[in-house]
């Protein structure tokens, strides 16, 4: 514990003149006005800031995707941090020589180096496990929601099916019924119809004439 507080009495300086280093330079290179000094602010968070954030929470990630990621942008960052005292440098040392090494480390580099933690800000909190686990929590509520809904559906379709069928019986029935009555009345006329007729017939047979119909008389 005493060595790690001695290696920060060490670095915490040398951040800190990296910083005022990096933050020179994005004030010398875009003039010193408003946009200069919100540019410098961003700079110093994605370099210097950025060495000593992504350091501390290296030792507190909760996965191996989040250890890669914290390393490697303390990395990223301490060249950044290296480029921008280089340049720095270059601006005393002489400027019209080195003009274009500056603008290119000051213009690309650096805006470079800070969309980098941007996007690996974002690449930490989507390695977090917690987000894993409420990722698979919420597709398997999805899977369970949909097998619910389509038993629902197939239930329903049964339903469909046997009221159909239910229907189908009723009205084979009542036609059966009806057909029945029918037969019922009919049989019975048709039978008186014949044993008039057959008795007519004999009748005729042994040579007595066939009873006619008589015909009520009108009355007045």
């Amino acid at each position: 514990m005493q060595a790690k507080y001695f290696v920060r009495l060490v670095i915490y300086p040398l951040t800190l003149y990296s910083a005022f280093r990096t933050y020179s330079l994005i004030q010398t290179t875009m003039g010193g006005d408003t946009v200069a000094f919100v540019a410098g602010l961003f700079a110093l968070a994605a370099l210097d800031g950025g060495v000593l954030i992504w350091s501390e929470i290296a030792f507190r990630v909760d996965s191996e995707t989040q250890d890669k990621i914290a390393k490697s942008l303390v990395i990223v960052d301490l060249v950044g941090a290296l480029l921008a005292v280089v340049a720095h440098t270059m601006l005393y040392v002489d400027r019209e020589a080195y003009v274009d090494t500056i603008t290119t480390v000051s213009v690309y580099a650096i805006p470079f180096i800070i969309f980098l933690n941007l996007g690996a800000g974002f690449g930490y909190f989507l390695a977090d496990p917690e987000n894993a686990i409420r990722t698979e929590e919420k597709r398997i509520d999805r899977e369970a929601r949909t097998k619910e809904k389509r038993a629902g559906l197939e239930q329903q379709a049964a339903r469909r099916e046997a009221e159909a069928a239910r229907m189908q019986l009723e009205t084979t029935a009542l036609r059966y019924a009806t057909t029945s009555a029918l037969l019922g009345v009919v049989q019975p006329v048709a039978s008186q119809n014949g044993n008039a007729g057959n008795s007519a017939v004999a009748m005729e047979a042994e040579g007595a004439p066939a009873p006619k119909a008589t015909r009520k008389p009108r009355t007045s």
